[in-house]
């Protein structure tokens, strides 16, 4: 298939769509280039390559007329099917337009409807996107019509824009996306033509002639209605929702017209009935589903506005003040399935918080819907019922300790990160049935946007200082503790858990199971943190952690965690456990060895042990009462563990004599036992079940030190 490509200056498309070709991802050839400007690069490489060229410049064609036919002309000479325009700044003629109905196509680098128009082109749609503090940009495929940017879109894709973004930045990642998504486009319509299949019976837009409402929230409702109605759509509307709309003077048509009966069961059923479905599932093209249509007296429905009730929305006052059997929604989820399934002639609006976009996207494209436009708002739709869905089964299995045979997860895209482990991996947070506990309850009181390997580790900052009641604070680097201390006060229990590897916690995270005062802040402002996270933060100690303008301050609720589900992928699948939480084996400690251990002793020992869960395996934890001395972490053997964990000790400057140890599971041999005794550790906690664990008993005996099983193991992979 022919090509014409149209540019303006250095065509960097032009060229990427030339690579498509010789890589054979793209089955087509460029027969053309048309230019108005005679200097532009793009231009001269392509007579370099030997492609026919021509310069059209309005301002040597008084006629405007001539000039439009003059190029037609040329294009029909070089028996060109498709024009591609590759950042070509100027309106294409009317009687090109004409001749090539949806046969020329634009990329435009951002995500039309928004930012479009004159003037909209390179540095001034980036710096308006920036402006405007969109989350997201990205590029759009469309047909051209004689309106700048809006025709029909084809395909987007977006890319999220990056807190610290720049114009220049934002433009040299989208146009990245450019070269790889065009000659994609390119080849999926040249497919289709080829095939013999006209693009305008694949993507002519949908006009919407009828649309049928049934909301929980009215007023984002009745604002789309007022939109609708001015562009001539007619309304068919459920009980509560058509009186909302018809009290703002819109004309609306009650679906108990059609159904022949009002809401029954006090409102549960308002929705669920034959002619509803037909009108949303008929295939216009198809004169049996026609004609089914007539025997009812029913018009088919080119768009399905719904708005669930508020089941996932624990702060709303309908959750408040029902019990959650009557907010789970049972027809309106079965109208967005409905809609979704016939996206091919059906537009779907699923949420109140989508109605502004579709209200604007219709006002732009006269009323229409395009079939990537519908497939992206079925996908959307789909997504929003499953999510859905999961919330409740997931409120039902509350109870439950068990895992579910069948795991749905109701995963609602919470924030956009700035990139995932490493630069080169986007990645977003999710919370889980939207609601808003532990990290994604965390509040910015200062500094940065949080990273993917942040959250990781306030996760753990979170969890392990509540574990205890006394002021309490572990220091985080990579999700592993290098310092957990306690205190009578907030600056003591960190100087406490610094000191275990001050070298360590440079640039790590701080969690508190407390308020920070100004003693604490004061402390920590002398150390370089990354980020500080805390129940709350005293107005004085707020203002002195605000000096360092790129600390992070997050506020994390105060509550312990609660038992649930740990989640973790791997290839092909998820794995799903129960969280590894509360201690129960301290009611069941049991001394193995001949010497019994102090109160002192004990309380060491529980302290260590509480921590060493939260250590990366092969863990070894060397304490004293309120203090980690020495940590040895995600070691392939033991023994290693426990030398590093005596040599952190020594670099720190800090004595083993006289502490404790905790090992996460049990000592294989006596090595490792040996090694800590040898440098002054006098008692040790692990959870025993090693088939040399008699070996390991007399060599403790044998040594003079007191060993508890605990008969539970803490393993952290």
């Amino acid at each position: 298939m022919k090509i014409a490509i149209f540019l303006s200056g250095r065509g960097s498309n032009f060229k990427s769509i030339l690579n498509a070709i010789d890589k054979k991802q793209l089955d087509a050839t460029v027969g053309l280039v048309i230019s108005n400007n005679s200097s532009a690069e793009g231009l001269h490489f392509a007579q370099y390559l030997g492609i026919p060229t021509a310069i059209f410049d309005r301002a040597e064609y008084s006629d405007g007329a001539e000039f439009g036919r003059q190029m037609l002309e040329t294009l029909q000479r070089e028996r060109i099917e498709l024009i591609a325009l590759a950042g070509y700044l100027r309106k294409i003629p009317p009687v090109v337009i004409r001749a090539f109905p949806n046969r020329i196509v634009n990329i435009h680098p951002a995500l039309l409807p928004k930012h479009g128009g004159k003037g909209m082109f390179g540095h001034f749609v980036h710096e308006a996107v920036i402006r405007a503090g969109d989350a997201e940009s990205g590029v759009t495929v469309h047909y051209v019509d004689e309106v700048y940017d809006r025709g029909a879109v084809v395909a987007q894709r977006s890319i999220p824009v990056l807190s610290n973004e720049t114009p220049e930045s934002l433009a040299a990642r989208i146009l990245q996306v450019e070269h790889e998504f065009y000659p994609e486009v390119l080849q999926r319509l040249v497919q289709e033509l080829s095939f013999g299949r006209k693009m305008a019976d694949n993507h002519t837009p949908v006009t919407i002639k009828r649309a049928l409402f049934s909301c929980f929230r009215k007023p984002q409702a009745v604002a789309l209605a007022e939109q609708l109605h001015q562009l001539g759509v007619a309304i068919v509307a459920s009980g509560g929702t058509a009186d909302a709309i018809a009290k703002f003077g819109i004309p609306v048509e009650r679906i108990a017209a059609k159904t022949g009966f009002d809401d029954l069961l006090q409102g549960r059923v308002k929705t669920l009935h034959p002619a509803v479905y037909a009108a949303i599932l008929s295939r216009r093209d198809s004169a049996a589903d026609l004609e089914d249509l007539k025997k009812v007296d029913v018009e088919p429905v080119d768009l399905v506005v719904v708005d669930l009730y508020p089941f996932t929305d624990q702060d709303s006052d309908a959750r408040k003040n029902h019990s959650p059997v009557e907010l789970i929604d049972i027809g309106g989820v079965a109208l967005i399935r409905a809609a979704a399934k016939n996206f091919d002639r059906v537009l779907v609006a699923a949420r109140a918080e989508q109605f502004a976009e579709i209200g604007e996207l219709l006002n732009t494209q006269a009323g229409a819907a395009t079939i990537e436009q519908r497939k992206l708002y079925a996908a959307k739709a789909l997504q929003w019922t499953s999510f859905y869905d999961g919330c409740i089964a997931g409120w039902l299995e509350d109870e439950a300790a068990s895992t579910p045979e069948v795991c749905g997860l109701p995963l609602n895209a919470d924030l956009d990160l700035r990139y995932g482990e490493n630069p080169h991996q986007p990645a977003k947070f999710y919370t889980i049935g939207g609601n808003k506990a532990g990290v994604a309850a965390a509040e910015i009181l200062g500094g940065k946007q949080l990273s993917f390997n942040n959250l990781l580790d306030l996760d753990i900052a979170l969890r392990l200082p509540r574990e205890f009641n006394s002021p309490t604070v572990a220091i985080l680097k990579h999700t592993t503790p290098c310092g957990v201390g306690q205190g009578l006060t907030p600056a003591e229990a960190y100087s406490n858990a610094r000191s275990t590897d001050p070298q360590s916690a440079y640039g790590g995270i701080a969690g508190f199971n407390c308020t920070v005062d100004l003693g604490a802040a004061k402390i920590l402002r002398e150390g370089f943190m990354e980020v500080i996270a805390a129940p709350d933060y005293t107005e004085d100690a707020l203002k002195e952690l605000h000096k360092s303008k790129n600390l992070r301050i997050i506020k994390l609720p105060g509550d312990r965690p609660s038992v649930g589900s740990d989640i973790r992928s791997v290839w092909g699948g998820l794995l799903v456990q129960q969280i590894d939480a509360g201690f129960p084996e301290f009611d069941e400690l049991k001394i193995v060895t001949k010497l019994q251990p102090t109160p002192e002793q004990l309380d060491a020992l529980k302290f260590a042990w509480v921590i060493v869960r939260y250590i990366k395996s092969n863990a070894i934890l060397i304490a004293e009462p309120g203090r980690t001395v020495g940590i040895g972490a995600g070691q392939m053997s033991r023994v290693d563990a426990a030398h590093i964990a005596v040599w952190k000790a020594g670099q720190a400057g800090l004595s083993t004599k006289g502490t404790v140890a905790a090992s996460d599971a049990y000592f294989p041999f006596r090595d490792g036992l040996d090694l800590l005794v040898d440098a002054g550790i006098t008692a040790v906690i692990q959870p025993g079940g090693s088939v040399r664990d008699e070996e390991v008993i007399a060599a403790a005996d044998e040594r003079g030190v007191t060993m508890l099983f605990t008969g539970r193991r803490h393993f952290r992979h």
